[in-house]
């Protein structure tokens, strides 16, 4: 496992710690967490602290919206070059969270009739999956969403049984180079295309950033419009926080990484 994914796990269980201290505050019989403005702060500080120093994050904030106000809580720094604190309604990138996403508008589109998930991609992305023995014909939009394909991966990474060879045209998650690059989402499935598939569709599961590529590429295909507009359609009426930034070019700045990926890191 890479360095960065193994990082990236463990700040994620310290992160559920974070929201499930919020959620026992706002749960029970007694008004709490949103009587007490203040109440909440010192375990905040401590696990953002916590966060930071252990995790080897440089920086995390926390955002509370409630009856009790609206209160930042940071950690670390946001830049750290200069060591300028993290300036409140920075956007953050969530990352593999857009799967989720992805995920959900291909099953409106389904609910929908537009899509039939037991089709093969190949209906609807005409030769994209093809080559080095990859047959988008073998494999179906569902396979695609429960990571099931047997596509190869565009990013090196995950199983140890799968690594690549050294010239390879995987991308490396670790290299800093291609933080800030852009790649279009066609490049990224030509460059998986040019490994083998990992095994039979519907053999097993691995999951596989490719997968979800082809995801967002299929409903820029049948919503005729860009999944940066589409997504955020579907969610118009949620609750997602507001700085919060779905992988994508359309919001890329200097401050914030190029993604590998739209669609799915």
């Amino acid at each position: 496992m890479s360095t960065a994914r193994s990082r990236w796990r463990r700040a994620l269980a310290a992160g559920m710690v974070v929201t499930a201290v919020l959620a026992v505050q706002g749960c029970g019989t007694h008004r709490a967490a949103t009587d007490r403005p203040g109440a909440l702060d010192p375990q905040l500080t401590r696990l953002l602290d916590e966060l930071v120093r252990q995790h080897g994050f440089p920086g995390a904030q926390v955002t509370i919206d409630g009856p009790g106000g609206h209160r930042v809580r940071t950690a670390g720094v946001g830049d750290t070059a200069t060591g300028a604190p993290i300036a409140e309604g920075s956007r953050v990138r969530i990352g593999s969270n857009t799967k989720t996403f992805v995920a959900t508008v291909v099953l409106q589109l389904a609910g929908d009739g537009k899509v039939d998930l037991e089709a093969p991609i190949e209906r609807y992305l005409p030769g994209v999956v093809r080559g080095n023995g990859n047959d988008g014909n073998r494999i179906t939009v569902h396979q695609l969403l429960q990571h099931t394909s047997g596509l190869p991966d565009y990013v090196a990474g995950g199983d140890p049984a799968l690594t690549p060879a050294p010239n390879s045209l995987q991308l490396k998650p670790d290299a800093e180079e291609i933080r800030w690059a852009h790649y279009e989402p066609a490049d990224l499935v030509r460059i998986a295309m040019s490994m083998p598939p990992r095994f039979e569709p519907g053999a097993r599961s691995v999951y596989t950033n490719t997968n979800y590529v082809l995801l967002g590429m299929l409903i820029e295909k049948i919503a005729g419009r860009s999944a940066t507009t589409s997504i955020p359609a579907v969610f118009s009426n949620s609750a997602s926080p507001s700085r919060s930034s779905a992988s994508s070019s359309a919001i890329t700045t200097r401050t914030t990484p190029s993604p590998r990926s739209p669609f799915s890191s």
